[in-house]
């Protein structure tokens, strides 16, 4: 099962918890399965100011992306500036 890294500020509606497993070839089916053991969940990371990163890469292609069952997937705030 991949990894999924909780952002910090979502990590109070889950407990605390700072790291999940979930199984799927993608991101979107990762998003999948813990949304059915942690309902609502999806909302707080599919966020337009958050990126996914999958083993160190971020990664354009968002829940399309493909994952291994030892993959590590983060959601990571973006960074704005000027």
């Amino acid at each position: 099962m991949a990894t999924v890294f909780i952002p910090t500020v979502v990590r109070p509606r889950l407990g605390g918890l700072a790291q999940l497993e979930a199984s799927g070839t993608t991101v979107g089916e990762l998003l999948i399965d813990l949304e059915a053991r942690y309902p609502g969940l999806s909302q707080f990371l599919l966020r337009p100011n958050l990126a996914i990163s999958v083993d160190d890469e971020v990664t354009p292609l968002g829940v399309l992306e493909p994952v291994r069952p030892d993959s590590e997937v983060h959601f990571i705030a973006a960074i704005s500036g000027g």
